[in-house]
């Protein structure tokens, strides 16, 4: 298997787990993965270790083998491990599972943009010089507001994935290997049917490029290249955000599922029966997916808020708040 050059007893079992992992849907295919793979095997070669039999003494010896790593670094391999543990034990009730518990850093929350943050990120992509550059990263930036999709999904698009008659776009291969299929608002159609127009006019080889957004030179726009150019709209428009990290452009995601959470929220409807659609929307596997993107903003603490005295029958004002018994 590319990547991999495995030499202790686990070795087949390792190539049993990718290719069970693959049945389930995970690609197990990045170098990140395989390369953490490859070291657990090389690390049991490496202790002459007689079985494909996993126990306490193993477990201890990997773990202490990570310890000058950090939290961030060590978490994926222990991960990785208990996951190949679990497996192993299904097939030979003689390997024990690992079961310790894996140290893991709090992720940093994403930065939410606000509508005013949004329309100067707009309007400064809009102001790139090449026309065609400007078009195409507004109009991406836009359907990403618009719909949520992860980077890499939308400079993977297609023209064919768009259907302006159904108001749908195929989103393929995405994470985990899936495709889905989502629905578009009108407005959203008609952005993306005029963008198609300009494109055509803009870019001289345009038609000979199947993808649906292309860079300055009228060459289909890589996710790197897209990501550059957000991080000098940032510098740009003077958006630092408030978190050390600093605002991404994966947190037009983000901004997407919390803006969905506000809008039922203000609209009365029952939030926790529709969280499953928007994982399904988002393209997420479940709901917990969904829940981590959903951060307690101001905006969503007060409709949060107000819902509440509505229930409990307290009446809300600007300066203070009355209870009312109607």
């Amino acid at each position: 298997m590319k990547y991999l050059e495995l030499k202790s007893p686990f070795a087949p079992w390792i190539l049993r787990f990718i290719e069970f992992k693959r049945s389930q849907g995970y690609s197990y295919s990045s170098k990140a993965q395989l390369y953490r793979l490859q070291g657990l095997d090389h690390f049991a070669h490496a202790q002459q270790w007689p079985s494909p039999h996993l126990n306490t003494e193993f477990f201890t010896a990997y773990s202490d083998s990570l310890k000058d790593r950090t939290v961030e670094c060590r978490y994926p391999h222990l991960s990785l491990l208990g996951n190949f543990s679990r497996y192993l034990h299904r097939h030979n009730l003689d390997s024990e599972v690992y079961t310790q518990p894996i140290p893991r850093s709090k992720p940093a929350p994403g930065h939410i943009y606000s509508e005013q943050e949004i329309q100067q990120l707009l309007t400064a992509s809009s102001n790139f010089k090449s026309k065609c550059r400007a078009y195409s990263f507004t109009t991406m930036l836009s359907l990403m507001s618009a719909t949520g999709l992860r980077p890499g999904e939308a400079v993977s698009l297609k023209i064919e994935d768009f259907d302006p008659q159904g108001g749908t776009l195929f989103i393929r291969n995405s994470k985990l290997g899936k495709d889905r299929l989502i629905p578009l608002a009108a407005s959203t159609v008609k952005g993306l049917s005029l963008y198609l127009d300009l494109r055509d006019q803009l870019a001289v080889n345009a038609k000979s490029h199947n993808v649906l957004f292309l860079n300055c030179l009228g060459k289909p726009l890589l996710l790197p290249s897209a990501e550059e150019a957000f991080r000098q709209l940032l510098k740009i428009t003077g958006i630092k955000g408030h978190s050390q990290r600093g605002p991404r452009l994966h947190d037009w995601r983000h901004t997407f599922a919390v803006n969905c959470l506000v809008r039922w929220h203000r609209e009365g409807v029952d939030v926790n029966a529709r969280l499953p659609v928007l994982a399904t929307y988002l393209g997420h596997v479940g709901i917990a997916e969904t829940q981590f993107y959903l951060q307690a903003i101001p905006e969503l603490m007060a409709s949060a808020t107000q819902r509440l005295c509505e229930y409990i029958g307290i009446k809300q004002s600007s300066k203070h708040t009355e209870v009312s018994y109607v």
